[in-house]
């Protein structure tokens, strides 16, 4: 019995690192930590019709998982989710411990903060009918059109073309 588990197991752990392979991510220099990362964000943003972009912000804010703090907005984890919006999803105060612990849990709970960034998402793309660029832009920058917010969302439909290439299902 112990040694059918194993064998599931170690089944089960292949099977997910042969479907994180990406030849285009390696040529990028991604590292397996980095490719799983964006495999992750992929595979949780699938069942809210978001993976590409998901997958694609995770590169953008991150680097699918290396960089996942940036204390000038305040935003952190892989998403880069800020803290207030992170507040407000958590239903939390916006108090400074609090802005403190969310910080550390937006680094630390890859599930949190992708849900998170799915709200976030969500809520552009429904509160203005736009498209898939505007919304990439508006969860950059608000509503506002700064030319950063609007270079955003041309790297992510780039990023969203190459991950496309990994055949990831």
């Amino acid at each position: 019995m112990k040694s059918s588990l194993v064998m599931f197991l170690m089944v089960l752990l292949t099977q997910q690192a042969m479907a994180a392979q990406c030849s285009l991510l390696e040529s990028e220099g991604f590292t397996d930590s980095q490719t799983n990362t964006l495999y992750r964000a992929f595979q949780y943003g699938k069942e809210h019709d978001m993976a590409y972009s998901l997958a694609a912000i995770a590169w953008q804010e991150s680097s699918a998982g290396v960089a996942l703090k940036n204390p000038s907005d305040p935003s952190a984890g892989v998403f880069h989710v800020t803290v207030k919006n992170a507040l407000h999803y958590a239903g939390w105060e916006n108090t400074q411990p609090n802005q403190q612990v969310m910080y550390e849990l937006l680094q630390l709970d890859f599930d949190m903060a992708a849900s998170f960034a799915v709200k976030n998402l969500t809520f552009w793309r429904n509160a203005y009918k736009v498209s898939w660029k505007k919304t990439w832009q508006y969860y950059n920058g608000g509503t506002s059109y700064s030319s950063s917010s609007i270079k955003y969302s041309d790297a992510i439909a780039k990023k969203v073309r190459k991950i496309k290439s990994c055949n990831w299902s």
